[in-house]
């Protein structure tokens, strides 16, 4: 089972759309939590049936900024027991196995932080199933998870660390890049932090030991996508290796320079190899050029075809009839009587 947290800062335009339909897809995934929608249900139906996903739930936003998403596929049932602004809570039962997800958001502002730890206390009181909490927490748990900016700020990680002693909770971990949210800026104005995370109970870890946790490098917003993978050994051998190729059309595209020099610049330091630094810029080329230029294998594939379609209509169509329909029309005798050189005047 494949989960995905993901702040989107916004859902609304086609692009995010495309982009978000690229994600499901390439990463087959079973359920999804996104924050910061800024979608209304009815529109979150449209983007659930875009991505040919089976099942929706959406906190509205206030007045546009915030909302949040719970979505997820076939096969998947996912009744939620409670919801406010900032989280989702919800019972999710997938191949005969019963477990409880909690989707946060946490408060920005600085003199709010705590209050995502007060919830993640309240709601985790009596659980009894297995369980975790996932999501943008908007909160630093160690010094080396920031970069840039004001200094890390100790209360909200003394917070933060008291409320996972007392529910048992523990960090999945990650693979992949360190933070998961940049500002976006250069130079000295540079920050980089990681905000999003997977945390569970030992109940949890007991049932999907092999599970783990990937943040993705995706271009188009400030945070990253993180990806819990229940079984990621096993769908290694599973599946196909992906060999991306690179598309000599992508370079016909003036935003692609851009988008190589900022993935390779992300990649820097995350990787220790250049090959796994090229695997990573690869796929990211990929699914950013499936969402610009579409499917050119099956785009050139309708264009043969109607090509074929004209072709066999064209044949069809008897050459006498269409001497007699251009003679009808020609105003030369040559056209209209033929030439001292034709068969007509042999004969």
């Amino acid at each position: 089972m494949r989960i995905v947290s993901y702040n989107y800062c916004g859902l609304g335009t086609p692009e995010a759309v495309n982009s978000f339909r690229t994600l499901v897809r390439r990463w087959s995934l079973d359920l999804v939590f996104l924050i910061e929608t800024k979608l209304y249900a009815t529109e979150m139906r449209v983007v659930k049936w875009k991505c040919n996903l089976e099942g929706c739930f959406v906190v509205h936003p206030k007045k546009r900024p915030g909302g949040l998403a719970l979505l997820w596929r076939e096969g998947v049932n996912v009744p939620v027991q409670s919801y406010t602004a900032h989280h989702v809570d919800a019972e999710v039962m997938f191949d005969r196995m019963k477990f409880r997800v909690m989707g946060m958001h946490g408060w920005p502002e600085g003199h709010m932080k705590k209050y995502i730890w007060d919830l993640v206390d309240h709601l985790g009181n009596g659980n009894t199933l297995p369980w975790f909490v996932f999501g943008d927490f908007n909160g630093v748990l160690f010094p080396s998870k920031k970069e840039g900016g004001n200094g890390f700020d100790f209360q909200v990680a003394s917070d933060f660390m008291a409320v996972l002693d007392r529910k048992d909770l523990h960090d999945i971990g990650y693979n992949g890049y360190r933070f998961t949210w940049s500002n976006g800026r250069e130079y000295k104005e540079h920050i980089e932090e990681r905000l999003d995370r997977f945390l569970c109970n030992d109940e949890w870890s007991l049932l999907w030991a092999t599970s783990g946790v990937t943040n993705i490098i995706w271009k188009g917003f400030d945070h990253y996508p993180i990806m819990l993978d229940t079984a990621p050994a096993r769908r290694k051998t599973e599946e196909k290796d992906h060999v991306v190729k690179f598309e000599v059309v992508w370079t016909k595209e003036h935003t692609f320079r851009d988008v190589v020099l900022d993935t390779f610049r992300e990649t820097a330091g995350v990787y220790e190899s250049i090959s796994d630094r090229l695997v990573t810029c690869g796929e990211v080329f990929s699914a950013w050029g499936e969402d610009k230029l579409g499917n050119l294998a099956s785009k050139v594939k309708i264009y043969i075809n109607a090509f074929k379609s004209c072709v066999r209509l064209i044949s069809k169509r008897p050459l006498n009839s269409m001497r007699f329909f251009w003679a009808q029309r020609a105003y030369h005798a040559a056209i209209k009587e033929g030439g001292q050189n034709t068969g007509f005047f042999h004969a």
